[in-house]
Order: structure tokens, then sequence, then C-alpha cells
């Protein structure tokens, strides 16, 4: 509390009317003072409300981010769940593919294998029958000139 004295020099006589008027100005400052006091409490008072307020508004709104934070993680683990799942059914695809055209491959080249087979059995064969042919030939002229020589030597 401000309490405020005004000293009066003794050697000065003050009226009645300026002493009155003195009286009241200092009885208007006091009562001003006094007033401000309680508007002091109640803005303090205010202030503590105010931060409260802000400190339970802060609270909450990190409260409220926890079901959302949980939310977007299992969101999160889930989509990672779908895109694993689809590289596994993208590897097993490409695993099933790559067993189909290696089944295909292996039946390709069996196929190429028994075509240059036969063609190459077909192509001894011809050549075969050609050399007994001419073996043929060559017996029956020797035996046609043996026969020759031996039924000259028979006429001589």
């Amino acid at each position: 509390m401000v309490c405020f004295l005004f000293v009066i020099p003794a050697n000065r006589e003050l009226s009645a009317l300026q002493l009155a008027k003195r009286r009241n100005d200092a009885a208007i400052k006091l009562q001003s003072h006094l007033r401000v006091i309680p508007a002091k409490r109640e803005l303090s008072a205010l202030q503590l409300a105010k931060r409260r307020n802000d400190a339970a508004v802060k609270l909450q709104s990190h409260l409220r981010t926890i079901p959302a934070k949980r939310e977007l993680k299992a969101l999160e683990d889930a989509k990672k769940q779908r895109e694993l799942e689809c590289a596994s059914a993208t590897k097993m695809q490409a695993m099933a593919r790559r067993a189909a055209a290696t089944k295909q491959f292996a039946l390709t080249v069996k196929a190429i294998t028994n075509i240059q087979r036969i063609a190459r059995g077909k192509i001894a064969r011809k050549e075969y029958l050609k050399n007994r042919q001419a073996a043929i030939s060559l017996e029956t002229m020797m035996r046609g000139k043996l026969a020759r020589t031996k039924y000259q030597l028979q006429l001589k």
C-alpha cells in the first residue's frame, strides 16, 4: 500500500479552502491506489486462469495426437505389409514363370536334338547305302573280271 504524506511547512499558513482541497486530492489519490489492489489481484487471477487454460489446451492437443499417431503407424505398417505381400507374390510369379520357361527351354532343346539326331541318322544311312551300293558294284565288277579271267584261262 502506498501512502502519501503532505508536509505543510510551519511558516506558511494555508487557508481552509486550500487545506480542504489538498486533503481531497490526497484522498482521491489514496482511493485510486486502493482500487488498484483488487484490480491487480483480479488481473493476476485472470492471468493464472489463462495460463491454466493454455496449459490444458496444450495438454489436450498433445493427448489427441497419441491415437492419431497410433493410427498413422498402423496404416504405415499395413502399407508395408501389402508391399511385402505384393513383392512376395511377384517373386513367386517370377519363379513360376522361370520354371515354366526352363521347362519349355529343355523341351525345345530336346526337340532340336531329336531333329538333329534324325537328320544325321538319315544322312548317315544314305551315305551307308551309297557306300554299300558302291562296294556291291565294285565286288560285282571284280567277280566279273575274275570270272572272265578264269574263263579265259580255262579256254587256253
